[in-house]
Protein backbone atom coordinates (compact mmCIF):
# COMPACT_ATOMS: atom_id res chain seq x y z
CA UNK A 1 0.00 0.00 0.00
CA UNK A 2 1.34 3.26 -0.90
CA UNK A 3 1.85 5.78 1.22
CA UNK A 4 -0.87 8.10 -0.28
CA UNK A 5 -2.90 5.82 0.05
CA UNK A 6 -2.51 5.33 3.92
CA UNK A 7 -2.44 9.03 4.07
CA UNK A 8 -6.11 9.33 2.22
CA UNK A 9 -7.57 6.38 4.87
CA UNK A 10 -6.59 7.78 8.00
CA UNK A 11 -6.98 11.82 7.30
CA UNK A 12 -10.63 11.77 7.24
CA UNK A 13 -10.40 9.93 10.79
CA UNK A 14 -8.15 12.09 11.87
CA UNK A 15 -10.63 15.68 10.63
CA UNK A 16 -13.75 13.46 12.29
CA UNK A 17 -11.92 13.21 15.65
CA UNK A 18 -10.63 16.63 15.50
CA UNK A 19 -14.18 17.68 14.70
CA UNK A 20 -15.78 15.39 17.39
CA UNK A 21 -13.20 16.87 20.13
CA UNK A 22 -13.55 20.76 19.06
CA UNK A 23 -17.58 19.85 19.20
CA UNK A 24 -17.01 18.43 23.17
CA UNK A 25 -15.11 21.85 23.94
CA UNK A 26 -17.19 24.37 22.68
CA UNK A 27 -20.62 23.09 24.87
CA UNK A 28 -21.88 26.56 25.14
CA UNK A 29 -25.30 26.88 23.46
CA UNK A 30 -25.61 29.75 21.31
CA UNK A 31 -29.36 31.41 19.88
CA UNK A 32 -29.57 31.89 16.10
CA UNK A 33 -32.15 33.97 15.12
CA UNK A 34 -32.88 33.56 10.88
CA UNK A 35 -35.56 35.94 10.54
CA UNK A 36 -38.90 33.77 11.80
CA UNK A 37 -36.78 30.34 13.50
CA UNK A 38 -34.61 30.71 16.75
CA UNK A 39 -31.93 27.82 16.53
CA UNK A 40 -30.03 26.69 19.62
CA UNK A 41 -26.85 25.04 19.03
CA UNK A 42 -23.56 24.28 20.74
CA UNK A 43 -21.11 26.75 19.19
CA UNK A 44 -18.24 24.01 18.72
CA UNK A 45 -21.25 22.56 16.10
CA UNK A 46 -21.41 26.47 14.80
CA UNK A 47 -18.12 26.80 13.99
CA UNK A 48 -17.73 23.33 12.31
CA UNK A 49 -20.95 24.26 10.21
CA UNK A 50 -19.49 27.33 8.75
CA UNK A 51 -16.49 26.34 8.38
CA UNK A 52 -17.81 23.00 6.35
CA UNK A 53 -19.64 25.74 4.06
CA UNK A 54 -17.10 28.33 3.47
CA UNK A 55 -15.01 24.91 1.93
CA UNK A 56 -17.69 24.02 -0.07
CA UNK A 57 -18.63 27.70 -1.26
CA UNK A 58 -14.91 27.88 -2.27
CA UNK A 59 -14.78 24.55 -4.00
CA UNK A 60 -17.71 25.73 -5.77
CA UNK A 61 -15.83 28.93 -6.85
CA UNK A 62 -12.64 26.90 -7.61
CA UNK A 63 -14.83 24.57 -9.95
CA UNK A 64 -15.86 27.73 -12.14
CA UNK A 65 -12.89 29.38 -12.27
CA UNK A 66 -11.32 26.38 -13.39
CA UNK A 67 -13.90 25.54 -16.26
CA UNK A 68 -13.73 29.06 -17.34
CA UNK A 69 -9.69 29.54 -17.78
CA UNK A 70 -10.15 25.73 -19.43
CA UNK A 71 -12.83 27.21 -21.93
CA UNK A 72 -10.71 30.38 -22.45
CA UNK A 73 -7.37 28.15 -23.30
CA UNK A 74 -9.61 25.59 -25.56
CA UNK A 75 -10.60 29.09 -27.59
CA UNK A 76 -7.42 30.28 -28.41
Amino acid sequence: MKLSSLFILILPAIVLLACYIFIQLNQNVIAIDLLFIDLEVKAGLAVIFSFISGIFIALIFELINHLRIRKISKNK
